[in-house]
């Protein structure tokens, strides 16, 4: 059993903006994580289901390791192919702002999203959201973005509709915003919900591995080396940091992703 969480009166409008409409825009926040990708392709699966034209719309690209998430390949990138993406913005009658709390966060995707007078959903776990959406789906509570779009799919009595392609975009977004499930997730329902998202045929040691076991050489001597030689502990505060310069990066032809992906690595911060 599923607890309710999300208020009937914003199951409601949801329902109703998507039986009412057909062209949809889903957009998230730059550099996109795995919940931005595993929440808006799960939420793009599921409205192709509803036989409805969604398109997903990011600022820049993804990162090797959720590049593979069904329905990637579908992505605009605002960075590459802007006026197509303007053009989607423009003919919406309805977007979906997933997994970021600001409009700044959309980066320079902000003012197109900002200027179209289409109808905006916000569906974010971040805390104090800002008012630029007509409707705000807010639960800081919940681990991630993507276990809000399963909760909103079953909350409108869709879950019959869900495909394995959205299950497994949702279980990545879940997966990776919680660090493979060894933190912020220690609810119960949440191992309810990946019950019921392996019923729809996930395999979800493969979507592990593709995640944090699968990275290039060249990554592999990025991490052995900001190990052995650029890593700063600080006892006294219980603490260790890793920076790296633009130098350094370029030599180890560093990639969007290289720094992250792997819940037992610390995350870099880079300075030029």
């Amino acid at each position: 059993m599923i607890t309710k969480i999300i208020r009937d009166d914003l199951v409601e409008k949801v329902n109703k903006l998507i039986d009412k409409n057909n062209k949809f825009v889903i957009v998230s926040h730059i550099s996109p994580d795995g919940d931005a990708a595993g929440s808006s392709l799960g939420l793009y699966h599921f409205l192709n289901q509803k036989q409805k034209d969604a398109v997903v719309i990011f600022n820049d690209s993804l990162a090797d390791n959720i590049s593979w998430i069904p329905g990637a390949k579908e992505i605009l990138f605002f960075d590459k192919y802007q006026d197509d993406a303007v053009r989607s913005v423009q003919e919406a009658d309805v977007i979906f702002c997933l997994d970021f709390n600001a409009a700044k966060r959309m980066g320079s995707l902000a003012d197109v999203i900002l200027a179209s007078k289409a109808k905006k959903v916000m569906i974010d776990h971040h805390p104090f959201p800002e008012d630029f959406c007509d409707t705000v789906i807010s639960h800081p509570e919940i681990s991630s973005t993507s276990e809000l779009i399963f909760r909103l799919i079953c909350a409108l009595g869709d879950f019959d509709l869900m495909d394995k392609d959205g299950a497994t975009a949702i279980f990545t977004g879940m997966m990776t915003d919680t660090g493979a499930f060894t933190y912020n997730s220690n609810n119960p329902e949440i191992y309810v919900i990946i019950s019921r998202l392996m019923m729809k045929g996930i395999n979800k040691d493969q979507i592990y591995d593709r995640v944090f076991n699968t990275f290039s050489a060249d990554r592999e001597r990025l991490m052995g080396y900001t190990i052995s030689k650029k890593l700063r502990v600080f006892p006294e505060f219980g603490g260790a940091m890793i920076s790296l310069t633009a130098d350094e990066l370029a030599e180890y032809n560093f990639r969007k992703g290289d720094s992250e992906g792997d819940r037992k690595s610390t995350r870099l911060n880079s300075s030029h």
